[in-house]
């Protein structure tokens, strides 16, 4: 059997000439007999009659068509016929009372049943789209990537092309299969690539379990850029149900227990870098090819990695991707608290809400340590006081005044803002808030006064 792992998808329908030797079946004829007088044949067969002694011919009287050889004196050859049409044909000798006699005979015509395999095929290289060609006919146009065949019924020889979608043939690989063999073929590799160039994986399996509560799978190792791996059969505690998967190597043929896993991908002895739910529990009595998919660190063109699975009639699954856990559990429930600790609850706040904190370290005038100081008992306030007028600053008549802002306050300021309204204001000077804040006070005649600490001063 040739190995098939430099051809590509063989798909869906294929209509395959298969020649063989042809076979020439003798009858003989005499004295009212045909000898052998009932054959079975296959069809393309042919089958000659020679006359021993005396004068006969071969005349068919029914069948799918009807043929006849004239008469000759033997010993002579009457004439051979070949059968292409399956059917039962039935025929006489005509001369004088010969088939009155028993010279009669029948044949009978069967259509062969070519030798075939089972074969699904998976396209999962990353390279584009393609048509398939079989024995020179288009056989499969549009061939994606990450789809397969449902389980094909094929010859054991034929030769398959590749071209790219609408385009020409660019290789033709012939095949020679075993009777009755079942198969997977996956198209792997990149085209044009020279470390994993596009390939051609197939392995021997098999579409049938031992009884219907075990899932029957094959699993293949796809991912151009990764590593050998292990597969777990569950992520978390590590037990191992294949070790040492090397890319473009395929597993066993493998029975589990119908039911849903979290299957792991680990580096060869490592913990598991991935994980993905497989839907196992529906599918017992059934068959699956679980293949890996796509790049580790894909490219911006390049499809990520992924774990698949093709059913045996054709349908693709993706395997949703699990998440890790801030423990380390694959699909777990353990989250990270404010202070970035998992599971930890928020236990390293302090009183003040401050992570890993020492506590209120802030003192109110009144002696008071507190988180800050909007939890000190502070008494603010302002009011207005002596209003002078300044004079005619403009000259038209209309007077400025200048008026006192007073505070009292518990606590230092180190800002504050208000707002004035009734009066235009013209500007602010002196006071406290100018002696600490300096050019840090500001105002606009919308009435706003504003002041900020840029320092630690504050005004007392």
């Amino acid at each position: 059997m040739n190995t098939l792992q430099k051809s590509f998808i063989i798909i869906i329908s294929l209509i395959t000439s298969i020649l063989f030797g042809q076979i020439i079946h003798e009858v003989r004829a005499g004295n009212f007999y045909y000898s052998p007088s009932d054959i079975s044949i296959d069809t393309g067969d042919t089958v000659k009659w020679i006359n021993d002694f005396g004068f006969h011919d071969v005349e068919f009287t029914s069948g799918p068509e009807l043929y006849s050889l004239p008469a000759c004196q033997g010993p002579c050859d009457i004439g051979e016929i070949t059968f292409d049409t399956p059917g039962t044909y039935e025929y006489i000798c005509s001369i004088g009372s010969h088939a009155a006699n028993g010279m009669v005979g029948t044949i009978s015509v069967n259509q062969p049943v070519n030798p075939t395999s089972s074969v699904q095929i998976i396209h999962n290289s990353a390279s584009p789209t393609v048509d398939i060609y079989v024995d020179g006919a288009l056989a499969v146009e549009d061939f994606e990537y990450r789809t397969a065949t449902p389980i094909l019924e094929l010859p054991t020889s034929f030769t398959v092309g590749i071209a790219p979608a609408g385009g020409d043939v660019i290789a033709e690989f012939p095949f020679e299969l075993a009777e009755g063999g079942e198969y997977v073929v996956i198209a792997t590799g990149i085209l044009g690539d020279e470390t994993t160039p596009f390939d051609l994986a197939a392995a021997g399996t098999s579409y049938e379990t031992s009884s219907d509560d075990v899932v029957g799978l094959k699993i293949y190792h796809g991912s151009t850029d990764a590593p050998a791996v292990d597969i777990l059969a569950d992520a978390n505690d590590g037990s191992i149900l294949v070790s040492d998967l090397a890319y473009s190597e395929f597993t066993e043929n493998l029975e589990v227990p119908a039911a849903d896993y979290n299957l792991g991908v680990a580096p060869t002895g490592a913990d598991a870098i991935a994980a993905f739910i497989a839907p196992l529990s529906g599918l017992g009595g059934g068959t699956a090819v679980a293949f890996a998919s796509g790049f580790l660190a894909p490219a911006e063109d390049q499809p990520a990695f992924g774990l698949f699975a093709a059913l045996a009639d054709g349908t693709v699954l993706e395997l949703p991707a699990l998440e890790q856990d801030c423990a380390g559990v694959w699909d777990g429930d353990s989250e990270l608290d404010d202070c970035g600790v998992c599971n930890g609850g928020n236990a390293d706040q302090d009183e003040c809400g401050v992570c890993f904190g020492d506590g209120p370290t802030f003192e109110c005038t009144d002696g008071t340590i507190v988180c800050g100081i909007s939890e000190c008992d502070t008494n603010i306030s302002i009011s207005f006081g002596t209003l002078t007028a300044a004079g005619d600053a403009t000259g038209d008549g209309d007077w400025t005044y200048a008026l006192e802002v007073l505070y009292s306050s518990t606590e230092p300021i180190a800002g504050f803002q208000f707002t004035m309204t009734g009066p235009e204001l013209v500007g602010i000077e002196g006071g406290a808030a100018s002696d600490v804040f300096g050019e840090q006070v500001q105002w606009s005649d919308l009435g706003i006064v504003i002041a900020l600490s840029l320092t630690v001063d504050s005004i007392p």
